[in-house]
């Protein structure tokens, strides 16, 4: 892992502890979980992306989420998240 990418991740992380702010603490994770996607550590990000507060995200938030979160599934293997993630986007 290269050093820049280890920075943004203990960076964001680090307001994940932090903030008390829920939206922040979304923003920071989407972020993260957009580190894991370039560095192609897919399963990071899928964990990283589970664990945001949909009930947060306003409506454009919550489909950019989700669509980041079928993609990662899908290039992570798992075919059946990805499913499922999309059949709760259109619930």
């Amino acid at each position: 892992m290269s050093k820049d990418y280890e920075k943004l991740i203990l960076n964001y992380e680090r307001i994940i502890f932090l903030s008390q702010d829920n939206k922040q603490k979304n923003q920071a994770l989407l972020q993260k979980a957009n580190v894991f996607k370039e560095m192609n550590d897919f399963d990071r990000a899928s964990r990283t992306l589970e664990r945001v507060q949909e009930y947060e995200l306003n409506e454009i938030e919550l489909k950019e989420y989700y669509y980041q979160k079928i993609f990662i599934y899908y290039l992570n293997g798992n075919f059946s998240k990805a499913a499922s993630t999309i059949e709760t986007m259109y619930l």
